[in-house]
């Protein structure tokens, strides 16, 4: 049975190089972490009444939860704000993919109220 040992030097060049790929990895994994915290935190408001705040009142420091109101315009928001909850924070790639996905889903509004307008014969 043979056994070998082989031993790879790279060059301080190369070092440097690696290195610095690694710094600039780094970075963008830290910007992505915080992207993906972004992200869960939208999903989690678009599922909470009021984005999960309480209404503070003015005149007593006793916060107020949300009214029947605001329950009954969660329930009518609540499809359009998961489906626009979906659509990624600028975090990722300067922005672009957020700017995309929301060209997307404006157009997506555009055709789904379109065809509902057609249905009920206004079009």
């Amino acid at each position: 049975r043979n056994i070998a040992t082989i031993t790879i030097a790279a060059d301080a060049a190369t070092r440097q190089r690696v290195d610095y790929l690694q710094g600039m990895l780094l970075a963008k994994w830290e910007k992505s972490k915080s992207g993906h915290a972004s992200w869960a935190e939208q999903i989690r408001a678009a599922l909470l009444v009021n984005g999960g705040e309480a209404e503070d009142d003015d005149d007593s420091s006793v916060s107020v939860g949300p009214s029947i109101f605001d329950y009954f315009i969660h329930g009518l928001a609540l499809p359009w704000k998961l489906l626009f909850s979906l659509v990624p924070p600028p975090d990722y790639c300067g922005g672009w993919v957020c700017f995309f996905c929301s060209l997307v889903m404006i157009g997506l509004v555009t055709m789904i109220i379109g065809d509902m307008a057609s249905l009920l014969g206004c079009v």
